[in-house]
């Protein structure tokens, strides 16, 4: 209170109304200063609201962001590791099978396949399965057995999805199914046998 007046001060963001007003209307300045702190803060308020929230709110979406990247990795880990104790054929899930060969029969079978040099998938199985006949004497192998001879041949590529590469062998009648295995028809064997070692 200043030379007889009253001195109000209302700022919208820290809640102060400024206004001045002859001593003797100090009620009416009152009721009016009420009005307008009411007014201001039914007007501005919901500024401050937006204004005060919005650190906080992008505090919020940062970390909200952060669980999110750092949820993705374990996500693909998940499904990394649902898909090598899955789908058999598939090169996830690939388990050396350890056929108890000697030294002598390890090496045929890599001198076989390479000298062949098979290009395409389908032709790899072709000759990693008619070398495992001959060297085990045997008639059907399942994925497994067939990745281990393509590994034993010194195929570095092998196919990552071999149930894929074994349903076109089987639709071009190279191979028949029995059960979990398979085994090579004469087309297959053919063409093995008749594969020039020269071939790409």
């Amino acid at each position: 209170m200043e030379n007889d007046r009253v001195t109000i001060t209302y700022d919208p963001l820290t809640g102060k109304l400024e206004f001045s007003a002859p001593k003797d209307q100090l009620e009416k300045a009152s009721d009016t200063a009420q009005i307008l702190i009411k007014t201001a803060h039914a007007c501005l308020l919901p500024q401050d609201r937006v204004a005060s929230k919005a650190p906080q709110a992008a505090a919020q979406h940062k970390a909200e962001n952060n669980n999110e990247v750092r949820a993705a990795p374990a996500a693909r880990s998940a499904k990394k590791a649902g898909e090598s104790s899955g789908r058999s054929g598939r090169i996830g899930s690939f388990e050396k099978v350890n056929f108890g060969l000697v030294e002598d029969q390890e090496r045929a079978i890599y001198e076989f396949y390479t000298t062949r040099r098979p290009s395409e998938q389908k032709h790899q199985v072709a000759v990693a399965m008619y070398i495992g006949e001959k060297i085990l004497e045997r008639q059907t192998f399942d994925y497994n057995e067939v990745y281990t001879l393509m590994h034993l041949g010194g195929e570095r590529d092998l196919p990552k999805a071999l149930d894929v590469v074994v349903s076109q062998l089987a639709k071009e009648n190279w191979i028949v199914r029995d059960g979990g295995s398979f085994g090579l028809k004469f087309l297959a064997r053919d063409y093995v046998e008749k594969l020039n070692v020269e071939a790409a």
